[in-house]
């Protein structure tokens, strides 16, 4: 009989990878964040959000800018590059940057995944009224094109860079789930604030809303599962992956 195989534990993370090219790539990452984040501040005045039956709109201005979750996710990365960036004379941030570079490489493969694999199709190729004009415009907005496919190039590359340190551990999931449950009430209040819903399937009123929340926390949970097993020493790409890092 085969020994039963024993879940593996993340060991302690002694200090976040970084170095000279790794903190220059990160400082670039960084400020291609925050300047998409600054194009969309000024560029994004002329847009109007509408609710799901067209009967209430909004104008899309000031903090509601920043209220969509691929900008949370884009902003989350944002945070990871200044952390990590920090982290090379303050390693007491190492455990904060690997649970960050965690959950930014798990979300970005959700949201390009969604974006490109559905929302983007959808757009272009079903016909589309006239209230729903501002939400295409954002989704296809120059801003949200870069955030919606940098964002994976980026961590990709960041993971290559950190080397085994940016391996994504199952234990951790927990925190993507945190994630998107701090999103999730921020979008319940945002409603309640604007009478809009970002996402129409988050609309708790309508029927089988159970299911509507559970599938987006199991799309997260297998983009989770699939980052991990890319990244694992002894599972997927994991060797080859890393194998100049290691």
């Amino acid at each position: 009989w085969a020994a039963p195989r024993t879940r593996e534990k993340r060991p302690p993370t002694v200090r976040w990878p970084s170095g000279a090219i790794v903190s220059a790539v990160r400082t670039a990452f960084l400020a291609v964040v925050v300047g998409t984040v600054s194009w969309g501040w000024f560029a994004f005045s002329h847009i109007v959000l509408c609710s799901d039956d067209g009967k209430h709109c909004v104008r899309l201005e000031g903090a509601m800018r920043l209220t969509t979750f691929t900008r949370w996710c884009w902003m989350l990365q944002g945070v990871y590059y200044a952390l990590a960036v920090v982290s090379a004379v303050w390693p007491g941030l190492s455990r904060t940057c690997a649970v960050l570079h965690e959950v930014s490489l798990t979300t970005a493969l959700l949201v390009t995944g969604v974006a490109y694999g559905l929302l983007v199709p959808c757009a272009l190729l079903l016909e589309q009224p006239a209230h729903r004009r501002g939400s295409i415009q954002l989704l296809l907005t120059p801003q949200g094109h870069i955030m919606h496919s940098a964002n994976t190039l980026f961590m990709l590359v960041d993971t290559k860079l950190t080397g085994p340190a940016g391996r994504v551990w199952l234990s951790d999931a927990r925190y993507g789930i945190a994630f998107g449950v701090t999103y999730s009430v921020f979008e319940w209040w945002f409603h309640h604030v604007t009478g809009l819903w970002h996402y129409p399937f988050m609309d708790y009123n309508q029927p089988f809303a159970e299911l509507a929340y559970l599938a987006p926390f199991a799309v997260l949970l297998l983009c989770w599962m699939l980052a991990a097993a890319f990244t694992g020493e002894k599972n997927g790409c994991g060797p080859n992956f890393f194998k100049k890092n290691a």
